[in-house]
């Protein structure tokens, strides 16, 4: 409390310290301010002790060692009572310390003048509190300009005309609370405009508090989330355990550090990176600090937003355990879409894309429940199929998606088709690793394609010996050409009923220096599968020319020389060029050169592979298609392409005489053909009874071992010499 100043309680003032107070008092001295100030509270003010019964010389030692500043001031009002300055009368070392004034430069002039910047008006509410005698002392807090520090001050009356300041230098503080404030607006920001979603959790999982970012990623308002459990909201049942045991750990005082897939609040899952911090106090747990980020862009694919093959491959192996755990048999398979390079090379990628997208939502649409499906890449997806009862069940699976994939798909305004092969892998109750499955499933695929597309094969255990074989043969294969380990043989084609030779099919085999002679479809596949068949088809291109040409120069023989074509060598966008080069190189005449395609070309072909055809058909080359009904046969293929001759297969031939659905098929092939101007040639015949056959079907022309095998160049000189109009096998046979 303020010393009592009078009946009124007010402060007598003066009008300047050279005047007397009102009363005719003198100004009060040092020693008698001292004395007229109440100790007890000033002292406290000053926060230090002081005692009732000191000596004005122990309160002058108290106020000289206060820490906080103290000055004794005398008030100058102007003629009309306003308060005009005040006069420092004294003041102590902590005030000295505190403002940098030292007392000789400052006692006896104007406060105004000592301490610039500080508020007057603040001094004029100090005089109006006291004279009011609120009995409190005065505080309010400034920043002085002139010293360039901020200060608490606190004035007290202190007798007649005179007042007390104690001031404390609150710059340090009022810094470091600012920057706390700026920190928590920091922190604040931080939070609430972080494009990661940030949650706080209490010790039971329950979500506190949760920012912008989490609103967005999993489609909660906070006021939603707020008091719910966030395993509750964000976890799938079968894995509220694991997310569980993760709070725990960091209960524990851990930092975890993850990556799981969170449920949004529209029932689809993201894949997300998942770090939590423990929120202490000490000893003390308050919480969780949890952090999610989306990283389904490096979990899924882009175009697809399947997951993409890391993250499918870690899906597959933790399912593998579970089914390990659970005694359950699981199945992987492979799908491998056919003909995409094709569609984009035709249309273009924006239609290979959307192409890719189609084909996984139908993907999607044909899995049941206990399946789930990824992006390997490129062209190839992986299917998980979990709790299998039998084998049956992948088998069914994998007819169903091959139905799916032969339906056209309609795609920025095309009808498209393709279709697919699937490789399969089965994984019993035993442990399997993930990548051990894969490879399986890769390797069956390979033999499915290899079988002729279209169709699904289950791995088998000699599939791992069979591969290391290919790719053995592979290596080999790629130096044959060099090494003249190829060589060309030749099968006559006999016309019906003449039984004369009207041309030759050039058969290409490999002379292998350790196993001997190997077989055409064994090596054919790889040589696709490795490109090597580029060059290697060149070769057998313009080495039947020249020998073509060389029969015609020196026999006067003018007999076509029918050549074999890859898909490979079709898609190869020099192909035309390559076969006019050979024709201008070897001389040989446009017509005697019969190229022969297989069913698979007709279905891939794209409009630049039917511009080359029509480009070399204008030129006068021949078209046959070889293995006519074994594939995918279509008249619309026999109408729209430049063909002179369709082959049937052998496989209709070989049981001609037993079975009569094959003699139907042959009848009708062989219907087909005249009625669309096109000779009809039957492959494979080695029974004079199918050659009887044939004939009475009105077959054209036939080929076979019936006739002769196949013969190297030379033996088929000799026996078109030794040749007349017509040939017998026993000529053949010679």
């Amino acid at each position: 409390m303020l010393r009592d100043l009078g009946s009124k309680g007010n402060v007598p003032m003066t009008n300047d310290r050279t005047q007397p107070v009102p009363g005719g008092r003198e100004p009060l001295g040092l020693r008698q301010n001292l004395e007229s100030l109440d100790f007890r509270e000033v002292g406290a003010e000053a926060g230090d002790a002081a005692a009732n019964d000191f000596e004005v010389e122990d309160y002058r030692e108290i106020f000289e060692h206060s820490l906080s500043g103290y000055a004794l001031l005398e008030i100058l009002f102007d003629e009309d009572h306003n308060l005009r300055d005040l006069i420092l009368l004294e003041v102590n070392r902590s005030f000295e310390s505190i403002t940098g004034l030292l007392g000789s430069q400052v006692v006896g002039r104007r406060i105004s003048e000592s301490m610039p910047g500080l508020d007057i008006g603040h001094l004029k509410e100090a005089m109006a509190w006291l004279e009011a005698g609120e009995g409190e002392p005065y505080r309010f807090d400034q920043f002085v300009e002139g010293l360039g520090r901020h200060f608490e001050l606190s004035v007290v009356a202190s007798g007649r005309g005179q007042c007390a300041i104690f001031l404390a230098d609150i710059t340090d503080r009022l810094r470091a609370e600012k920057a706390l404030e700026v920190q928590a607006v920091y922190f604040s920001e931080l939070f609430e405009r972080s494009p990661l979603a940030i949650v706080v959790l209490d010790n039971d999982d329950c979500v506190q508090e949760c920012n912008e970012g989490f609103e967005r990623l999993f489609g909660y308002p906070r006021e939603v989330a707020r008091g719910k459990s966030i395993n509750r909201i964000l976890v799938r049942p079968e894995e509220h355990d694991a997310a569980s045991s993760i709070s725990q750990k960091v209960l524990l005082g851990d930092v975890v550090d993850t990556e799981g897939v969170r449920l949004r609040r529209d029932g689809t899952t993201l894949d997300v990176r998942i770090l939590a911090h423990p929120i202490r106090l000490g000893d003390e747990n308050l919480g969780i600090y949890g952090i999610y980020s989306d990283i389904s862009g490096r979990k899924r694919d882009s175009l697809t937003r399947l997951p993409n093959r890391s993250t499918f491959m870690e899906r597959v192996e933790i399912e593998l355990e579970r089914a390990s755990r659970e005694d359950h048999l699981t199945a992987f398979l492979t799908l491998d879409i056919d003909r995409l390079k094709d569609v984009n090379d035709t249309y273009g990628l924006v239609v290979g894309d959307a192409l890719l997208v189609a084909v996984t939502e139908r993907v999607k649409e044909t899995l049941r429940v206990g399946a789930t499906v990824g992006r390997l890449g490129g062209d190839e997806f992986g299917i998980l199929q979990m709790n299998l009862t039998d084998v049956g069940n992948a088998a069914g699976l994998a007819r169903r998606l091959l139905a799916a994939m032969e339906a056209p798909f309609h795609v920025e305004g095309h009808r498209i088709h393709v279709g697919a092969s699937i490789g399969i892998a089965l994984a019993p109750a035993g442990r399997v690793e993930a990548k051990q499955l894969l490879s399986q499933a890769e390797r069956a695929l390979e033999q499915a394609k290899i079988e002729g597309r279209g169709i699904f094969k289950f791995h088998a255990a000699d599939m791992d010996r069979r591969v290391q074989e290919r790719m053995i043969l592979g290596q080999e294969l790629h130096g044959a050409l060099e090494r003249n380990e190829l060589f060309l043989m030749y099968q006559p084609q006999i016309e019906l009923p003449s039984r004369r030779v009207i041309g030759l099919e050039a058969l290409l085999r490999w002379r292998h220096p350790r196993s001997g002679l190997v077989p055409p479809d064994e090596f054919v596949p790889v040589a696709e599968a490795s490109g090597v068949i580029i060059p290697i088809g060149d070769w057998v291109l313009r080495t039947a020319c020249e020998q073509a040409k060389l029969w015609q120069d020196s026999m006067a023989l003018d007999l076509p020389v029918a050549v074999n074509l890859s898909a490979v060598q079709f898609k190869n966008p020099f192909f035309a060029d390559t076969v006019v080069q050979a024709l201008q190189d070897t001389g040989l005449p446009p017509d005697l050169l019969e190229l022969e395609l297989t069913e698979r070309i007709l279905v891939e072909a794209t409009p630049a592979v039917k511009k080359s055809l029509a480009r070399l058909r204008k030129l006068g080359v021949r078209f046959a298609l070889d293995d006519f009904g074994k594939g995918y046969s279509s008249l619309e293929y026999l109408r729209q392409l430049p063909l002179e001759k369709i082959k049937i297969d052998r496989s209709f031939v070989n049981n001609l005489e037993k079975d009569d659905s094959d003699a139907a098929i042959v009848s009708a092939i062989s219907v087909l053909g005249s009625r669309l101007g096109l000779r009809v040639l039957a492959e494979g015949v080695e029974r004079s009874s199918q050659l009887d056959l044939l004939a009475a079907e009105g077959c054209n022309e036939i080929q076979g071992f019936y006739f002769s095998p196949p013969k190297e160049a030379g033996e088929i000189s000799r026996l078109l010499v030794e040749g007349s109009e017509s040939i017998s096998p026993s000529q053949c046979d010679n």
